[in-house]
């Protein structure tokens, strides 16, 4: 029941939570690992309204993005609101990712076109809000997305994860990963760079700002990493939600088993560095020995003949000490 989801509710917010404080706690000679590096500030875009008319003297808008870089590889989400109060004319309309929506008035007779009739029938400015989102369902160009609306805006938010690389988006800020440089061998430069991602919720999928769609407003999630402030977290409160929660639970595990991955290559990689510096330092420890077995060798024989010189000069001095004696013996006899 309400009660049985509300307690679900609240120890999925401490767990959440939770996270951000081990990943704010996991210090190495207190260097933060796992909260990234500096965070990146909000980049919010704007809308520009383009009007064409075609051939048939239909006219088109054109929603387009400001040329803002930012790479993605998250849920991607874009807000629309259209300022102008007046009503939408018959005719007129608006193409967004390549599917055209185009007003007409319903009171005047079926719609004849080929894009997605949004009625304006009912005098509502830009037509209809069911209409809007009725005519979003039955386009099968938006299988990828979730269309919302709220106070005049209009929310597109990707139902799946996209592709890695760079898109012309705003962000809503963001933590890059923490770099790291260790030096692994005896001379300069030698140094394995490790790239540590931040762990927090908020990277993970886990929180977002409040508001976001799939997530409730009324979680109190304290970041403590990267971007301080509160943020919303994964609402387990009605079926809806429960299903886009579980799909956010399992990619966050997804991205902490790549990440836990890369961290094991890094390590294999530190281990047979040291095993490769064993085994070097073992051949310099046997050539060191034979280096010295030589030397002690070539020293005893350089001995041996010093002493055979030494040992022949006596010898030899001392037959030169007997010649005069032996002279003498020859005079007396």
């Amino acid at each position: 029941g309400e009660v049985d989801r509300a307690q679900i509710q609240k120890e999925i917010d401490h767990l959440t939570s939770e996270i951000n404080v081990t990943a704010g706690n996991t210090e190495f000679n207190q260097m933060p690992l796992l909260t990234g590096g500096e965070p990146l500030e909000e980049a919010p875009f704007t809308i520009e309204l383009k009007r064409t008319v075609d051939e048939d003297g239909n006219e088109i808008a054109d929603l387009t993005t400001d040329k803002r870089l930012a790479t993605l590889d998250e849920y991607a989400q874009y807000k629309i609101q259209i300022l102008d109060s007046s009503t939408a004319d018959e005719g007129t309309g608006f193409t967004i990712d390549g599917v055209v929506f185009e007003y007409y008035d319903s009171a005047n007779g079926p719609y004849t076109g080929t894009a997605q009739p949004i009625d304006i029938s009912k005098k509502e400015p830009f037509g209809s809000t069911s209409d809007v989102l009725k005519a979003y369902n039955d386009s099968p160009g938006f299988d990828n997305f979730v269309f919302e609306e709220g106070g005049g805006e209009f929310t597109l938010t990707a139902k799946e994860k996209g592709s890695a690389g760079n898109y012309m988006v705003g962000h809503a800020g963001g933590t890059p990963p923490t770099n790291i440089g260790i030096q692994i061998g005896a001379n300069a430069n030698q140094i394995l760079d490790v790239e540590l991602e931040s762990m927090s919720s908020y990277v993970l999928g886990l929180s977002a700002p409040p508001g976001t769609p799939g997530y409730g407003d009324a979680a109190n999630i304290e970041e403590g990493v990267g971007i301080e402030m509160t943020r919303a977290g994964l609402d387990f409160t009605n079926e809806d939600s429960i299903h886009y929660a579980i799909d956010a639970l399992d990619k966050a595990i997804d991205k902490v088993s790549s990440i836990r991955s890369s961290l094991g290559a890094y390590q294999n990689r530190l281990e047979h560095t040291v095993e490769n510096l064993g085994v070097s330092e073992a051949n310099m420890t046997t050539s060191l020995s034979q280096i010295r077995d030589t030397d002690m060798a070539a020293e005893m024989a350089e001995y041996t003949r010093t002493n055979v010189l030494t040992q022949s000069a006596t010898a030899m001095l001392a037959k030169a000490n007997e010649l005069p004696n032996t002279v003498l013996q020859l005079i007396q006899g």
